[in-house]
């Protein structure tokens, strides 16, 4: 870049000192802005290495994080939710900002827990952490953006000599120790007799525990007795010559960069902690003009999900005069459908009609019959070396649901688009599964609902009892509040009052063995207990039928289109928000793919173009299929199984099962990756390698026979086509 120097960010680019960068920014007007952010930061900085506690995770009834940063003024809260509220971020172009981070919350407080926790208050302050959603909270943001990094440095010596002890090379630690130096000289802290011994060939190794934690606790007195809330201006300005340094890096002779091509991941947060994220700031900051290809986006587009079909089909031809049948072929020739429905009408109506065998079946449960677990699928693997006795039945809505039905939902579901191929529909590996997980969390709550009122009478065991189900299912609870489509909270009065008019718990046996005495004539009769049961259960039954009904009634329409509306909407935001960040050309296929597949794959079958048609945009691929899964699934699966060695008999003793357990399970989990193995054909139009499979399974089951990795593939491979077949 030329050494042009006439604006305030290229000088500051040559500069070698934070003090030249304050004093300029007093000469030219340009700190002013940054006041009452430092002013914040000062005084968090103070506090923390006083000894106060400064920031908390904490949990809502969800059990999500958000961080509680404590003691701020009303004045100061006020500044963090205009400045750091994700809202307030996104409206000034930050729509860089990831959806969650994990962050380190107790470093924040470290000297707070050495008074509270004396040598292990690392260990401490390090157990308080988590992955926080960055739109719970303003102070998620700001933390993420200026006191994790802040206090992370300034506390670094902690961990150098705590929990990365003997984890770093020479070279590594000595990186490290040069840049805590370099901070704390930034700030103003005098601490180089205290931090002498701790620091790389000072001695440390040679001072018992206790002195340690003496040497670590000098260091935090210094520290604290220091401490000067100006010494934030000097952190900030410490970071923005970081963010004006890497500008320059990437920055054209004309002094002008695209926001994409400058902002790293590591700059972000200072672009979003002391520009408020926004690019255009920092840029009047610079004295630099916007890249004429820039585009700063304050709102993404609206999405509207177009799904339309037959269903409205009447009603468009009667607003426009054309007969409802050209109407349904314009449809038709829209989604490329045999019949004027939508892929999303279609899957709508299968729900509707699963949901009303769901709710027959449910409601006619009785005691005597064999339990509805399995009836939705939960688990996306196939048992084969099952020998307990589960009340779990794999595939039980295969005998229970209408045979046209199941057809149906293998149709509709049973194919799906994968991230890494995403031109190409394959089989979807369990077609029930990814109906339910369409369904979304109706389907999860009420079945839940059922099942525990089952196994809480008729045993052997519930996951939880009625005064536990709200909190059980707390989060299914929520998902339908957010879909205005709430839960009659009385149902859950009603079923505590019923559970408490149960009858008493009965034990139920597993076995009962007898042996005479020899002594009296006496036997000894031994019994196991799996459980117990209580009479009643139609009373819980029929309580749940009717606000199950009740509810189905008045939002069952609300709720799917919700479902669809929510995911297909989401898609296109990110759409948009990926057009903006490639300038307004659309993104590729790879590039969205990540993030259509729910959308795609919940109401679209895999095929991508549909989604694009739904978000109003061009499709760049036609997506291809080549099927190659065999119509059962399960069958297959289990031909693999029977065809890998060793060949156990059926009626193999138990003994002999728990001296092969590793073996079984290596099998059980081979015969799952057949169907991977399947799936993977049809994406790469060939068989596919032991390394695009996974080599750990393989590997695993050659030592156990003493085979090599090639000997173990081949008569894998061999017995997939065998069962294909």
């Amino acid at each position: 870049m030329s050494p042009n120097l006439e604006t305030f960010g290229r000088r500051v680019n040559q500069i070698g000192s934070i003090a030249e960068l304050l004093a300029m920014e007093t000469e030219e007007a340009r700190s002013e802005s940054f006041r009452q952010l430092d002013r914040i930061v000062g005084e968090v900085l103070v506090r923390s290495l006083r000894g106060e506690r400064i920031a908390t995770i904490v949990q809502d009834h969800l059990n999500v994080n958000t961080v509680l940063i404590q003691g701020l003024s009303n004045e100061h809260r006020g500044f963090l939710t205009t400045t750091f509220g994700l809202e307030h971020q996104q409206s000034r172009g930050a729509w860089f900002l990831p959806e969650s981070a994990n962050l380190r919350v107790g470093m924040m407080s470290l000297p707070w827990a050495f008074r509270e926790h004396d040598r292990f208050a690392t260990g401490i302050a390090l157990e308080e952490r988590g992955k926080v959603l960055l739109n719970s909270s303003a102070d998620a943001i700001f933390t993420w953006a200026i006191l994790e990094p802040l206090f992370n440095a300034l506390f670094l010596p902690f961990e150098l000599r705590g929990n990365l002890s003997g984890t770093l090379t020479r070279e590594e630690m000595l990186q490290r120790w040069d840049a805590i130096e370099t901070l704390y000289q930034t700030l103003g802290f005098q601490v180089a007799d205290e931090l002498a011994v701790m620091r790389w060939s000072g001695g440390w190794n040679q001072l018992r525990t206790a002195e340690q934690l003496e040497a670590k606790q000098r260091l935090l007195k210094a520290l604290a007795r220091q401490a000067q809330p100006q010494m934030a201006t000097c952190y900030r300005a410490f970071r923005v010559r970081e963010l004006v340094n890497g500008y320059y890096k990437k920055a054209k002779r004309d002094g002008q960069v695209k926001r994409k091509q400058a902002l790293t991941k590591g700059l972000a947060p200072s672009l979003t902690g002391f520009f408020g994220g926004d690019w255009l700031v920092f840029l009047t900051y610079l004295g630099e003009k916007p890249h004429p290809e820039e585009q700063i986006i304050t709102a993404l587009p609206e999405t509207r999900p177009f799904v339309g079909g037959a269903s409205r089909a009447t009603e468009v031809a009667a607003l426009q005069g054309i007969a409802a049948e050209e109407i349904e072929r314009i449809a038709a020739a829209y989604w490329q459908q045999s019949s004027g429905q939508s892929p999303v009408e279609q899957r709508v109506a299968t729900l509707e009609r699963y949901w009303s065998a769901f709710d027959g079946i449910h409601a006619r449960q009785a005691v005597g019959m064999q339990p509805l677990w399995g009836l939705v699928e939960d688990y996306r693997f196939l048992n084969f070396n099952e020998t307990v006795q589960s009340p779990y039945q794999p595939q039980l809505y295969q005998a229970l649901l209408p045979n046209d039905l199941l057809s149906e939902i293998e149709r509709l579901w049973g194919t799906v688009m994968l991230v890494k191929f995403p031109d190409r529909i394959v089989s979807e590996l369990f077609p029930h599964e990814l109906m339910a997980e369409t369904f979304g969390a109706a389907l999860k709550f009420w079945h839940g609902c059922a099942l525990t009122a089952w196994f809480l009478c008729e045993g052997p065991y519930s996951r939880t009892d009625m005064a536990g189900l709200a909190h059980y299912y707390r989060r299914e609870i929520a998902a339908l509040e957010a879909c205005q489509t709430p839960i009659d909270p009385k149902i859950f009065d009603e079923l505590m009052q019923a559970e408490a008019q149960l009858g008493p718990a009965e034990p139920i046996y597993n076995s009962q063995e007898s042996s005479p005495i020899a002594a009296g004539g006496l036997s000894l009769t031994i019994r196991t207990s799996l459980g117990s049961r209580r009479t009643g259960f139609e009373k819980l039954r029929d309580i749940i039928t009717r606000h199950r009904q009740t509810w189905s009634a008045q939002y069952l329409d609300r709720y799917f289109r919700a479902r669809w509306e929510s995911e297909i909407t989401e898609a296109g935001r990110i759409y948009h928000l990926l057009l903006h960040e490639r300038g307004g050309k659309s993104p590729t296929l790879k590039q969205f793919a990540k993030s259509s597949a729910v959308a795609t794959n919940h109401w679209f079958g895999g095929d991508v173009s549909g989604l694009y048609g739904a978000i109003r945009e061009k499709s760049p691929v036609q997506s291809q299929r080549l099927a190659r899964m065999p119509a059962d699934r399960v069958l297959f699966a289990r031909a693999v199984y029977e065809g890998m060695p060793p060949h156990l008999p059926k009626l193999v003793s138990e003994e002999i099962r728990n001296q092969n357990y590793q073996l079984l399970r290596l099998k059980e989990e081979l015969a799952n990756l057949s169907l991977r193995y399947v799936q993977l054909e049809e994406a790469l139009g060939r068989t596919p390698e032991p390394a695009e499979l996974g080599l750990e399974k393989l590997q695993n089951y050659g030592q156990i026979l003493g085979q090599d990795l090639n000997a173990v593939w081949n008569t894998y491979a061999g017995v997939i086509q065998k069962a294909k077949h």
